[in-house]
């Protein structure tokens, strides 16, 4: 199921380079390579939804600046953020909300806000109200 999120971004957000030492020690080496996404939850109506690790995997290209999402998920009812396929990301300088964190990442244009790997885990939770938060491990 794909999961239509809006997002706001101010023109003079300022696009992160893959040089740029990312926050909260989410170096662009820390979140290459594999990740297996296991809960999306928020929105106004509070949705769970727990995923099998591996149903559906994120897989960072930092050289390229890409994800490959592998979505093996067939319940339509769930949340599962997007369908199979290959997604450009970024992180931009958070000038709406810096005081939650200083760079938020965007995907495929999307925007996923404040990001932190801490114990494995790797954590995504967009800004604004009604909004999605996703939680992947290694």
């Amino acid at each position: 199921m794909l999961v239509h999120l809006s997002s706001c971004q101010k023109d003079d957000a300022k696009k992160l380079t893959s040089n740029t030492k990312i926050e909260n020690a989410a170096s662009e080496e820390q979140i290459s390579g594999e990740w297996k996404l296991v809960n999306v939850s928020g929105t106004i109506v509070g949705v769970s939804h727990d995923y099998p690790a591996g149903k559906i995997t994120w897989t960072f290209d930092r050289a390229a600046h890409t994800i490959q999402i592998v979505n093996n998920n067939t319940n339509e009812q769930l949340q599962d953020l997007f369908p199979s396929g290959s997604y450009n990301y970024s992180f931009e300088t958070n000038t709406d909300f810096p005081e939650q964190c200083t760079e938020i990442m965007f995907v495929n244009g999307v925007q996923f806000g404040c990001f932190s790997i801490q114990n494995g885990q790797l954590l995504m939770n967009q800004l604004g109200n009604d909004t999605l938060s996703a939680t992947f491990i290694r």
